[in-house]
C-alpha cells in the first residue's frame, strides 16, 4: 500500500476491516489490485479492491457495497471491480 495517501489508506484500512469483520469465515481473500497497487495512478484514480468469498448472495453483496458507498461521501472511492493486473494481498492483517 505503498502507493495510498493517509486518506486513502485509513479508507482502505476501515473497509478491509468491516468487510473482515461482517464476513468472517465466508472471506476468502481481499485484495487491492489497479493503479494505486502499482503506482501508476492518477489524479482521478479511484481505489480497486477485489473480495472473494466462499459463498456469495445478496447478504455478502450489501456487507460489501454499503461500506464502500459510504466512503464515497467525501473520501476516496472504493469500487468492485474484477481482478486484473497487480494485487496486494490484505487479508493477512490491516497494515500489510
Amino acid at each position: 500500500m505503498l502507493f495510498l495517501n493517509q486518506n486513502e489508506k485509513k479508507a482502505l484500512d476501515e473497509f478491509s476491516s468491516r468487510v473482515k469483520s461482517v464476513l468472517d469465515i465466508n472471506l476468502f481473500d481481499l485484495k487491492l489490485f489497479g493503479s494505486k497497487s502499482t503506482g501508476k495512478s492518477g489524479e482521478e484514480s479511484d481505489i480497486d479492491v477485489l473480495v472473494v468469498v466462499n459463498h456469495r448472495d445478496d447478504e455478502v453483496l450489501d456487507v460489501v457495497s454499503k461500506p464502500a458507498n459510504s466512503f464515497r461521501q467525501g473520501s476516496p472511492c472504493l469500487s468492485r471491480s474484477e481482478g486484473r493486473g497487480s494485487s496486494r494481498d490484505m487479508t493477512k492483517t490491516n497494515n500489510s
